[in-house]
């Protein structure tokens, strides 16, 4: 179990740990719950791009995200 004190750590933890599920809240300091998810969500999308043109350039057709 790892705490935070405000959204910025939030953050930086979600990005070393890479938990499997993350309790936010919505009235944190500096970042929000609703902030921390939208850049999680977005650097996740981002990743999820990045792998799928790898397998597309490998001559994979299909990509299922799992």
């Amino acid at each position: 179990v790892l705490e935070a004190r405000n959204g910025e750590e939030a953050l930086a933890a979600i990005r070393a740990h890479k938990p499997d599920l993350v309790f936010l809240d919505v009235m944190m300091p500096k970042l929000n719950g609703f902030q921390v998810t939208q850049q999680v969500r977005a650097e996740a999308a981002k990743g999820m791009a990045e792998k799928s043109e790898e397998f597309r350039k490998s001559g994979a057709e299909i990509y299922v995200k799992g």
